[in-house]
């Protein structure tokens, strides 16, 4: 290959370079020729060097005011751009509500992403969205089953917004009784059988075999076992971070069998 001149090097040290990100369809990856870029851009993209397609035009902004010359797509970006095209298109299937506009274009903005992170302020409609989400993904049948991980108070407030906003049956995983076996019976039987279901923070205990005793095995292992191979929508709600260790654990064992892990986190 010949060498570039030192003209030519400049030149391309004055561009910024756009590509589709490998993983999230929203987003573009940032590179350039020019070492300093990371630096003076890391406000806009961050550590990962990539941008959301709502940004391109604060970044192309940017690149102007540090001096590049232009930014350059290495791939057609229209793909990527519709999407913003898109942000008002009404929601493909019914609910028993009308997503206000904010959420509407969260959804479309989001619904097809393997994994994201609702972080919108104290009521504002996270669950409104999560349950619009877990409707589409079951409707396009993209997903098996649905989860969701919510505070113990908090349950039935989850089973209600599945059945007032997505006519959608959620039950809670759990049992009464004095019998420990059967309790435990009944909520495998949940587990196993029933395509959206709530449990509580404290029934998610997982530990590794090596250290697993059965004072201290919690409902992870039964859950993993039950969810064997399906697609999972997993919608957490306001996740501690006391269960990071849990949750790491958990992952590792699911990841070997589920297809399909989407995790909405509500963090308010």
């Amino acid at each position: 290959m010949q060498e570039l001149q030192e003209e030519d090097r400049d030149k391309l040290r004055r561009i910024l370079f756009l590509e589709k990100h490998p993983q999230y369809p929203t987003h573009f990856l940032v590179e350039s020729f020019n070492p300093t870029y990371i630096h003076y851009l890391k406000d806009i993209i961050g550590e990962y060097h990539s941008i959301s397609q709502l940004e391109v035009d604060k970044l192309s902004t940017k690149a102007e005011e540090l001096g590049y010359d232009r930014l350059i797509f290495l791939e057609d970006p229209t793909e990527v751009l519709e999407r913003y095209e898109h942000l008002d298109d009404p929601y493909p299937f019914e609910l028993n509500t009308e997503l206000f506009k904010f959420q509407l274009q969260g959804f479309n903005y989001l619904r097809d992403l393997p994994a994201e992170i609702v972080n919108w302020s104290t009521g504002t409609g996270k669950s409104v969205y999560a349950v619009a989400k877990a409707k589409y993904l079951l409707e396009t049948n993209q997903i098996d089953r649905v989860v969701i991980v919510s505070k113990g108070h908090n349950k039935i407030n989850w089973q209600r917004q599945f059945k007032n906003i997505g006519n959608l049956d959620a039950e809670i995983a759990e049992a009464v009784g004095n019998n420990a076996a059967l309790r435990r019976e009944r909520r495998t039987e949940i587990y196993q059988n029933t395509q959206i279901f709530i449990i509580n923070y404290e029934k998610l205990r997982y530990r590794p075999k090596k250290e697993m005793k059965r004072a201290a095995v919690g409902d992870g292992q039964e859950i993993a076992q039950s969810l064997s191979k399906a697609r999972v929508y997993f919608i957490w709600d306001e996740m501690p971070t006391r269960l990071k260790i849990a949750l790491r654990l958990l992952g590792r064992a699911l990841r070997r069998s589920w297809q399909l892990v989407s995790v909405p986190t509500s963090q308010c």
